[in-house]
């Protein structure tokens, strides 16, 4: 699924909970840029694209 500003928001507080944790950079992708790639990709994007157009939001 897309991602919602909750995924990211809980991801973000999580790492304040972390103070040994610094200058990381953390991907929070749902897996999207695994090593083996993500299965489907182009069409889940397409799927995306498609829903937030029907919803009004812009790409």
């Amino acid at each position: 699924r897309i991602g919602q500003p909750e995924d990211i928001a809980g991801a973000a507080f999580a790492f304040t909970q972390i103070p040994y944790m610094t200058g990381q950079l953390i991907a929070v992708d749902g897996g999207f840029t695994l090593i083996n790639g993500f299965p489907n990709r182009e069409l889940f994007l397409q799927e995306g694209m498609r829903r937030r157009s029907e919803q009004g939001e812009r790409p």
